[in-house]
Order: C-alpha cells, then structure tokens, then sequence
C-alpha cells in the first residue's frame, strides 16, 4: 500500500473505503443498535411473554460477566 513515501492507488482506495465506512457507522448504524441494557430488557420480555421451554443460550463469558446470548436468545 505504500510505495516509498506514498500511498499507492490501492493505498488511496482503501482509506477512503475505511473512511466512508466509519463515516457510515457513526452517522447513519450507531441510532440502530441496541445497548446491552436494551437487549436484556426485550431478551427478559420476550422470555416472559413466550416462556420457552428449550435451553437459551449462554455468552461465553465467566464469573461475573456469565449471562444469557441476549441477541442469540431474541432471535
């Protein structure tokens, strides 16, 4: 991507590829995401609501941190 103390065409192509894709995220993704306290709540709502009888699954996390997969288990 650099040649001497350049960027190449490629090199060029790619920060602005990385350059629209933050500008992407930051103004027009971010409002649709969901916190980890958002996803818990509809995650124990919607458990509430359906009362499912098969095993929900587990983060990967330890101690502490253990919990239900909040997105894997709303879908």
């Amino acid at each position: 991507m650099i040649k001497g103390n350049t960027f190449t065409d490629f090199g060029y192509l790619v920060i602005s590829y990385m350059s629209f894709r933050a500008e992407m995220l930051n103004s027009k993704v971010s409002s649709n995401l969901m916190t980890q306290a958002d996803a818990k709540d509809l995650f124990k709502t919607l458990r509430r609501k359906y009362n499912p009888t098969c095993p929900l699954p587990m983060n990967k996390q330890k101690g502490v941190k253990k919990d239900y997969a909040y997105l894997t288990g709303i879908v």
